[in-house]
């Protein structure tokens, strides 16, 4: 209800490839979205007519900023992190397309690790915490700012029954803490610093919390 109005409330707001729902904000879900919206891009990441590097500058530059729009506050769950990992396969495979096997004359499919090898650049999920690391040092520099306080802030009343969600700031914290030994958020405040943990994550290969 607004100014007297009202609205109907929608159950799933989607934007690009991840959709969430009212009834549980923490859903975040790869679909078929991204493809549709990047059909004609993904014929030249087919074609033969350009190189690797040009192919990999196009996922990189477009498919992957409209995968991973709004990554800096994602809680995800270990589905959510198979589901990206899928889909950047999926897209590597077209770049890359299958392996001509010589000896027996047929095309082979791909291992999952020399596709990495080809591509050389890293993977989704280390560049999606390296992108929350980053949006961790903005909020934590910002004082006195509400971006801030909500990050602070601690709910009261009684918790519903049941295991509970993992917060945002409980995911970050565990990606900081593979980094170093404690989380010790006050490093944010030294930009030069803090951008040495967010390009150290690009580096790294294990799962995100």
């Amino acid at each position: 209800m607004v100014a007297g109005r009202k609205f109907r409330g929608e159950q799933k707001n989607k934007y690009m490839c991840m959709s969430r729902t009212d009834t549980d904000n923490s859903d975040l879900e790869v679909d078929n979205l991204t493809l549709e919206n990047t059909s004609g891009l993904l014929k030249l990441l087919k074609s033969k007519h350009l190189s690797y590097e040009s192919k990999k500058i196009l996922y990189t530059s477009y498919i992957r900023p409209i995968l991973t729009y709004g990554c800096e506050t994602w809680s995800t769950t270990k589905g959510n992190h198979q589901s990206l990992i899928t889909f950047e396969r999926k897209i590597l495979r077209k770049m890359y397309g299958p392996l001509y096997n010589r000896e027996t004359e047929q095309f082979e499919r791909r291992h999952n690790n020399e596709l990495r090898e080809l591509y050389g650049r890293p993977k989704i999920l280390s560049y999606t915490r390296s992108k929350r690391l980053e949006w961790l040092g903005h909020v934590w520099r910002a004082d006195g700012r509400i971006i801030k306080q909500a990050l602070m802030a601690e709910m009261t009343g009684k918790r519903p029954l049941g295991r509970a969600r993992t917060r945002w700031k409980d995911s970050v914290v565990k990606d900081l803490r593979v980094l170093q030994e404690r989380d010790q958020l006050d490093v944010a405040y030294n930009r030069e610093e803090w951008s040495k943990f967010v390009m150290a994550a690009l580096d790294l290969n294990g799962p995100l919390s």
